[in-house]
């Protein structure tokens, strides 16, 4: 029997681990699918390692979990995988993304060939990113970075130091703090910013040494040392790397390094390199790191290696890479028009990804020339993927005809709906945007949730450029909307901008059935915090106290009517906060909490009022509910003798250190004489610093003898003393001087003694 229970027992903790984190069965079964998870083996529990700490991670910074964006089945598709890198690609080190687009070049089988086509070049877009971001490595969350960043000056710091005392145990931990260091730089991480030249002449000539020691003992560790030299720039490292530019295992990376460095000595010995080799995937290394040093060398360079004739052949990857060269160059500032003429001619290739290279490239001319030819494309490009691009480089370009254009085109029923967010999106970041505003909010009438989170995003941006505006045209059409998408994803906009001047339209849009609808602009009259509006706070009232609406709805009413603090004879809104206050069942909690806050922020002061808040006080069982009931009697400064035996009440009946320390400092505020008795108990007692603190800031606000009396007694706490001695020096001096004289004579504490003195010398330098 018991084992029978035991077993049971097990079976339903299985089944609750099943439903707290979701089971992959596994990666798609395809040879695209296998590969992926080659570079990324996490992904069998159905993550990548974007912190590289061996574990999921979803926080707030980061979530590691790949979604089942596509097919919710328990497998993670290629595509899904692909879609979370894009997406994250700066947490992933360089080198799985090099990864990543080689098996994309070398899928096999009808349909990853197909999803190759798709994302090859979105791919190649997000290491050219990566690598103009300058981490080759790990992109960490700001927390993580700071943690590595720590750790790396550290051990930097540590070799400096060492290299300046040369001693045995100095020499062991220079080797120590440089063997930790290159594991880091192996892993991918980046380097500290800002080194100074000291750290930086330190971590050269280490690198070098470990270049020129190690190149057969620990190849992983020399090209983590020839990355390094590349990252810092260090021109005195290139003979060092040309002696290691001709080994196999480190050819890439020395290349990438010499590019980095982009001195002119590293371009020569990237060029000679260039006309020596003969492997195509080493002349497509040498000629993106030409690109990426620039100048007019390399450009002459660059161009010399397309075919000179109309008729000549050249090798698609490396047409790929001698135009991102030419993209890179240009990117740096270059104008020369052959650079330009070239990308106009590639403009029209049959050829997709070529095609994409081109509109990039050209988008670097910020031309009228430019911008014709992008919106000519507009017109005739059949492939979204080209489309994508267009629009996201003309929006660059900065010609006054973009927004129009674009606003034209996206009033075209036939465009797809990738390329319909990525036109919102273009609008949403152009500094004319405001001008297309009508033809964004119209597609909050899609039924994609993609289209309509891109408007959303589109109107919070343009807000901050013209808030009135945005307002305007998106109060409109909420106005005329019927479809309950549009009015949801609307007013959710409203609650975020919180702008005055949508109060009307949110009276009006108080008035729909939608429940969704009503919880988004309850929420916007709370956070616009609006004067007093007879209307609104009739409305809000009337939601409060109705059980046919969410509870959702009913809180943010509550919070929206205290915000707005606003009450008369005819409304009775403490009434109603009365009643609700008063209301029993776990399901109102949030909304009883609120009802209690709005009667104190509303001001209303009656007989009901206090009794239900010195009532609430004393009787509720909910600490938090008691603590707010608290809250709002000071609020409302409730002087009056039932409250103060309420509290007095409440204080000998309760235990709990908060609420003690609450009641007294209500008793404070109203100078009941009650407070110095119950504040001397709690300081007495084992409190904290900061809630004697609080402590005795009531007692100087109920002020007379026995409260200064008291005060005094908590001075033998030494970590209070500069804290009391200001609030004394600040006390009634007819009250505290003769207090002061009496305890003179009589004191036995020396902390206490001390204080009395230095008082005393106050008194005395006055008069």
């Amino acid at each position: 029997m018991k084992r029978n229970f035991l077993y049971c027992i097990g079976i339903v903790a299985i089944f609750f681990l099943l439903m707290a984190f979701p089971v992959y069965s596994q990666v798609v079964d395809n040879a695209l699918g296998s590969d992926l998870e080659r570079i990324f083996p996490e992904l069998k529990n159905g993550y990548i390692d974007l912190n590289d700490n061996g574990r999921k991670d979803q926080t707030v910074d980061l979530d590691e979990e790949i979604p089942e964006s596509r097919v919710k089945d328990k497998t993670i598709q290629a595509q899904e995988i692909l879609g979370f890198i894009i997406e994250n690609y700066r947490f992933i080190p360089l080198s799985s993304l090099y990864e990543v687009r080689k098996s994309l070049e070398n899928a096999k089988g009808e349909i990853p060939e197909l999803i190759s086509l798709s994302y090859r070049f979105q791919i190649d877009d997000i290491i050219v990113q990566k690598e103009q971001l300058g981490e080759e490595g790990i992109f960490l969350t700001p927390s993580a970075m700071k943690e590595v960043m720590d750790k790396m000056e550290g051990f930097i710091a540590t070799m400096a130091l060492a290299y300046k005392k040369e001693g045995r145990s100095a020499e062991n931990d220079f080797i120590k703090a440089r063997d930790e260091l290159l594991s880091m730089i192996v892993k991918g991480y980046p380097l500290p910013e800002d080194l100074s030249s000291e750290d930086r002449g330190v971590l050269v000539s280490s690198m070098i040494n470990t270049v020129i020691k190690e190149k057969a003992a620990d190849p992983d560790r020399v090209r983590a040392a020839i990355k390094t030299l590349g990252r810092l720039e260090s021109d005195i490292a290139v003979p060092y790397i040309m002696e290691v530019l001709d080994l196999e295992e480190f050819k890439s990376e020395s290349i990438q390094a010499l590019g980095s460095i982009g001195s002119k000595s590293a371009q020569d010995l990237l060029t000679e390199e260039l006309g020596k080799t003969t492997k195509t995937s080493v002349k497509n290394e040498i000629i993106r790191s030409l690109g990426k040093i620039g100048g007019e060398e390399s450009l002459e360079r660059i161009l010399s290696l397309f075919p000179a004739g109309s008729d000549g052949e050249i090798d698609r990857d490396m047409e790929i890479s001698l135009l991102k060269a030419l993209s890179s160059i240009a990117a740096g500032g270059n104008t020369d028009q052959r650079i330009f003429k070239l990308f106009e001619k590639y403009l029209t290739s049959p050829d997709t990804g070529l095609r994409i290279i081109a509109v990039q490239g050209i988008a670097r001319f910020n031309l009228a020339r430019t911008a014709d030819l992008l919106f000519g494309m507009l017109k005739t490009e059949k492939e979204e993927e080209v489309l994508l691009w267009i629009i996201r480089s003309v929006n660059k370009v900065g010609s006054q005809s973009t927004v129009p254009t674009l606003s034209t085109y996206l009033r075209n029923d036939g465009v797809s709906e990738k390329v319909r967010i990525e036109i919102i999106h273009a609008l949403g970041n152009n500094a004319g945007g405001t001008k297309a505003l009508p033809f964004i909010v119209e597609n909050l009438n899609s039924p994609s949730p993609d289209v309509r989170r891109a408007v959303t995003d589109a109107l919070l941006t343009l807000y901050k450029v013209d808030g009135k505006t945005v307002t305007a045209i998106l109060s409109r059409g909420l106005l005329t909307a019927t479809e309950a998408h549009y009015l949801i994803d609307g007013t959710a906009v409203l609650a975020k901008i919180a702008d005055p001047g949508s109060i009307n339209t949110l009276y009006t849009l108080l008035q729909k059935p939608i429940p969704e609808v009503k919880k988004n602009v309850t929420w916007a009259l709370f956070r616009t915090r609006t004067t007093a509006n007879a209307r609104i706070v009739d409305a809000l009232n009337k939601l409060v106290t109705s059980e046919t609406e969410p509870i959702d709805v009913r809180i943010n009413a509550a919070r929206a009517l205290g915000a707005m603090g606003f009450d008369s004879a005819a409304l009775k809104v403490w009434q109603t906060m009365v009643t609700t206050a008063k209301m029993r069942g776990g399901k109102y909690t949030m909304l009883r909490m609120f009802a209690i806050r709005a009667l104190g922020d509303m001001g209303t002061v009656n007989e009901e009022v206090k009794s239900t808040l010195s009532g609430l006080a004393l009787r509720e069982e909910n600490p938090e509910l008691k603590i707010e009931a608290l809250s709002s009697i000071q609020k409302l400064s409730l002087l009056d003798d039932t409250v103060e035996k309420s509290l007095v009440n409440l204080f000998k009946r309760n235990q709990e250190e908060d609420i003690r320390i609450r009641v007294v400092e209500v008793l404070g505020d109203m100078g009941s004489a009650e407070t110095p008795g119950l504040a001397g108990t709690l300081l007495s007692g084992a409190l904290e610093q900061p809630l004697k603190i609080r402590v005795v800031y009531a007692l100087s606000r109920t002020g007379g003898e026995e409260a200064y009396s008291a005060i005094l007694d908590a001075s033998q706490d030494a970590s209070l003393r500069d804290y009391i001695q200001g609030v004394l020096e600040g006390a009634n001096m007819e009250e505290l001087q003769p207090l002061v004289s009496r305890r003179l004579k009589t004191e036995g504490n020396p902390e206490i003694v001390s204080l009395l003195e230095d008082l005393q010398e106050g008194f005395d330098t006055q008069f």
